[in-house]
């Protein structure tokens, strides 16, 4: 079974408006903070994709989608893995860049030096 990592406050991935964002013949898990994107990766691994929103409201741990994406390139980098699929769902036009630069920037180190 394929596994999309849904990370968002408020957008419920399974509503008519967002159920097209995640890819044909996936299931969703949805996750809403920073510490809950962490707890699941570390206790499930790493999802098949993951689709990144970047503003998670008022959280008590005050991290956004980009500090989830950040602590992603570390853990993966420790690990020599390549990322999941992914994509960046976010509203926030400067969120959803920073972010999607993070992250191609560690597909394009991947690609280079670790997957050689």
């Amino acid at each position: 079974m394929k596994l999309c990592l849904w990370l968002d406050d408020l957008r419920d991935p399974t509503t008519t408006e967002w159920i097209d964002s995640i890819p044909h013949g996936y299931s969703v898990v949805w996750v809403k903070t920073w510490t809950e994107f962490v707890d699941w990766i570390t206790i499930n691994g790493l999802p098949n994709c993951i689709s990144f929103d970047h503003d998670l409201g008022e959280t008590i741990d005050r991290k956004d989608g980009k500090d989830c994406a950040n602590w992603l390139v570390d853990w993966c980098l420790d690990r020599y893995l390549e990322l999941p699929k992914w994509q960046v769902h976010s509203m926030n036009s400067v969120g959803r860049i920073n972010i999607t630069s993070l992250l191609q920037g560690y597909d394009k180190h991947y690609a280079r030096t670790i997957k050689n």
